[in-house]
């Protein structure tokens, strides 16, 4: 099953994804690696591409595996910018760093968080089907 949704990924339309899992692979084993600081790098740029992905589609409602080549070097020149920008850590550089941490740990606490309602419903109302189907309908 996990191998299914891995060839996927090589279809056309995902290869925009393939690029940025084959970039974190990298990132990740340069960092474990400890290769002169470049997991660092890889991953900070990974940030600002993913920064601007996230913008092109949240904002202005860009399905990602339709983009052309002509707009993929176009989000990759802004990226390039917005990694430069994290890059030098000037003052725009740490409001960046400290606004991005704070929005990551609050986007996990609540996309876990929808989650596990939704597990907890779905375990609430298969035992509710369980309890109803029993005829302990005085339960309810």
């Amino acid at each position: 099953m996990v191998f299914s949704d891995l060839k996927k990924l090589i279809e056309e339309e995902n290869r925009l994804f393939l690029i940025l899992v084959i970039l974190l692979i990298i990132g990740f084993t340069f960092s474990q690696f400890g290769l002169l600081g470049y997991g660092t790098y890889i991953f900070v740029f990974l940030l600002g591409i993913c920064i601007v992905l996230i913008i092109a589609a949240l904002i202005f409602r860009i399905d990602l595996k339709h983009l052309s080549h002509k707009q993929i070097i176009f989000y990759l020149i802004i990226a390039i910018v917005i990694t430069f920008l994290l890059l030098m850590r000037w003052y725009l550089g740490n409001i960046f760093f400290q606004g991005f941490f704070v929005l990551g740990i609050v986007s996990y606490v609540v996309i876990t968080a929808t989650f596990l309602m939704y597990s907890c419903y779905q375990i609430g109302v298969s035992w509710d089907d369980k309890i109803y189907n029993k005829g302990w309908k005085w339960l309810r």
